[in-house]
């Protein structure tokens, strides 16, 4: 019931962060990308550090520090690589490379922890990408391997890589300190490389929508689902989490499809019942067992 449970707060996840794309696609209009970070994870550290606080009543150990410090440089990075990637390829292009996390969590998993994953959760992760797959993969979409594509792989690595980090320390972490400190890394990273990069807006002049939609980026989709993710993934596997996580596209689909009016397709429908195939195999493959085999009959005497 434990693995239940953490796994509909990674599906919670997923879908806050379903509608981040529709908020961000309107603020990085008015905001640098790096700077429209930086507000983000900057408003949830303000207000979950008065909470860390008041709960531990203690300081953070250095220990502490160097796992959230870590946890942030793979959830930076990852943002980081993303956005710089879309300026050099299509964004079905990157959707499609990014997707490829999926794939990586189990391989990595097996390589770097020397974990085995569940065979059901690895066929899992691989219908979940052909999924990815069917959403991101257009016709005449170019076959060629550009500066874009690679900085898009490094981001697959880079959220492949913290899924890994946070399910390998996740047994030696508390939920609201990890965040607290993770989420105030990122925070100072994009602000210290977003202030050079440039340009500055006029703040004061920005629509209030702008603010409103940081203001839930803040509070949901940073501070939330970051004290979700660490504790959901306390209680399951990180390739369970990497396959959950495919669900993250087929809900910023559908939202969208409620608040931009974009089209929901054929090839939406189908990539989305890819993922959710996926995600069926790798949560109940686990759970099946073979059945019992009868036992030979003991002849009479």
């Amino acid at each position: 019931m434990g693995a239940w449970v953490s796994d509909l707060a990674l599906i919670l996840v997923t879908l806050i962060w379903g509608v981040t794309f529709s908020i961000t696609k309107e603020g990085v209009v008015y905001m640098d990308p790096l700077l429209y970070l930086a507000f983000r994870f900057g408003m949830a550290y303000l207000l979950l550090r008065p909470v860390s606080y008041l709960l531990e009543r203690r300081k953070y150990t250095w220990e502490e520090t160097k796992i959230g410090a870590g946890a942030a440089f793979f959830f930076f990075t990852g943002f980081v690589t993303q956005t710089a990637a879309l300026q050099y390829t299509t964004a079905s292009k990157a959707a499609f490379i990014t997707g490829l996390s999926v794939v990586l969590v189990p391989i990595l998993s097996i390589i770097i922890l020397k974990e085995k994953p569940h065979r059901m959760a690895v066929i899992g992760a691989f219908v979940a990408f052909l999924g990815l797959a069917a959403l991101s993969v257009e016709p005449g979409m170019p076959t060629w391997i550009g500066f874009g594509d690679l900085l898009a792989l490094a981001c697959a690595f880079s959220f492949a890589g913290h899924i890994l980090f946070i399910g390998h320390y996740a047994n030696s972490i508390k939920p609201i300190p990890f965040s607290t400190i993770q989420i105030g890394f990122v925070a100072l990273l994009s602000a210290v490389i977003g202030v050079f990069k440039g340009p500055i807006p006029d703040f004061t002049a920005l629509p209030a929508t702008i603010w409103w939609g940081l203001a839930y980026l803040a509070v949901l989709a940073t501070m939330t689902t970051t004290l979700l993710q660490t504790w959901a993934q306390q209680q399951t596997s990180s390739t369970r989490t990497a396959v959950i996580f495919t669900l993250e596209p087929v809900f910023a689909a559908i939202f969208a499809f409620l608040m931009l009016g974009e089209a929901i397709t054929l090839r939406t429908i189908i990539g989305g019942s890819f993922i959710i195939a996926g995600i069926l195999l790798a949560e109940l493959g686990p759970q099946m067992k073979e059945a019992p085999q009868a036992e030979p009959a003991v002849p009479e005497s």
